[in-house]
Order: structure tokens, then sequence, then C-alpha cells
């Protein structure tokens, strides 16, 4: 019996371990995009960061921003407008530098799209993210896409050393339009978390479990 509840014990205490996440505060401060607070009525790069939704980096589409398309004046996303041919970034800064821990090495940058049409499928299709510690390259995500259906969502993730030092991420949207009407990006929310990296979680929680039950023999 007593074996039973320590087992019961340890199982929880790896529940526990295993929803740890550290959500780590960041605002949008620049864009190339010289129509971003214009078009469709559109938020501009300020509405990346404000939704007040209960963002959990572990179940990221239990909960999702405000999506809707911002026509009648709704400013609710960052709609992108650029010249036909060129990307579309903007950057990312973090409130204060963020060192990576080795409990939750792994930093997740998670992107939410707008509720739009069938006919704009070949849009918000070619996104990467890099992050910099200051002018330092960390690491890039490579191409990926925001899907058409809810909950039109998307992860970049990166798997860093402890101790490594994040000041910045920059985001960039492709021109793959093809539409030869100029590159519309739109992008609704961005979020940044570190979070355990499930295998060590595992290994980590095992471990305890076996030293407890070694010491009860």
């Amino acid at each position: 019996m007593k074996t039973t509840i320590l087992l019961i014990t340890a199982l929880s205490a790896l529940t526990g371990l295993s929803q740890a996440a550290t959500i780590i505060a960041v605002s949008a401060t620049s864009s190339n995009d010289a129509n971003n607070g214009t078009s469709f009525g559109a938020g501009g790069i300020t509405a990346l960061t404000n939704d007040p939704f209960a963002y959990n980096p572990l179940d990221p589409t239990s909960t999702s921003p405000d999506r809707a398309t911002p026509t009648g004046g709704i400013a609710t996303v960052f709609h992108g407008n650029h010249t036909n041919g060129q990307d579309i970034t903007i950057e990312f800064t973090l409130a204060s530098t963020y060192s990576v821990t080795a409990l939750e090495p792994t930093i997740v940058v998670d992107l939410w799209g707008r509720n739009h049409s069938a006919s704009d499928l070949d849009r918000d299709n070619d996104i990467t993210v890099e992050l910099f510690n200051g002018l330092t390259s960390l690491g890039i995500f490579p191409s990926f896409a925001l899907p058409s259906a809810a909950p039109q969502y998307g992860r970049a993730t990166f798997n860093l050393a402890p101790g490594t030092e994040i000041t910045r991420f920059v985001i960039t949207g492709g021109d793959t339009d093809g539409q030869g009407a100029g590159n519309y990006f739109t992008l609704a929310e961005v979020e940044m978390a570190a979070v355990p990296e499930p295998s060590s979680t595992a290994l980590l929680g095992l471990g305890g479990l076996a030293l407890i039950l070694r010491r009860r023999k």
C-alpha cells in the first residue's frame, strides 16, 4: 500500500514538473512595412502582443487571441501590404535579456494568423523566425505556414544550450503570394515562452521514481 502511495506521489510530481513553462515578455518594435498601421484598418505592430487571452505555452491552442479580419475598423491584427517581390520583416524585443535554463531549454515562438477566406490560401505560407543575442544569430526556424482553418496557429521551436542569452527575434513573411499584388502578410498575435524538453523531463521524473523505490526496499 505504501509503495502504491509513493508511486502516485512520484507520478504526480512528474506531471507537475512537465507542466512547467515560462512566458517571456516581448514587444514588437519595428517593421519594414510602411503600410502596417493603415491597411484595412489593421492595428499595426502594436496589435501583435497586446491580446489579453489566456496564453498557455503547453497547450497553445486551448485558447486563442482575437483573430478577426480587420474590416470595419477592427484593429486586432497586423496586416502587411509590402512591395511586390519583397519580404516583410517584424522585429520583436524581449522586455529583458532571457537566459536559457537547463529545465526549460526549448524556446518557442507561437504565431496566430487571422480568419481569412479560401481565396487567401497562398498567403502567410512562407514564414521564418530567427533568434538573436544582440547582432548574433542563435538560429533560424525555416519556412512554415499558418493554416487557413482554425486555429490558424503555428510554432517555431529552438533547442538551445543552458546559459544562452536571447535579446530579440525577427519574423519574416516571404513574398510567395503569387498574385502579383504585393506581399500580403497578416498576423494576429505572437507569444514567446520557454518550455521543458519532453524527453529530459520524462527521464528526470523516472530517475526520481527509481530513487524513491530503491530507498523503500
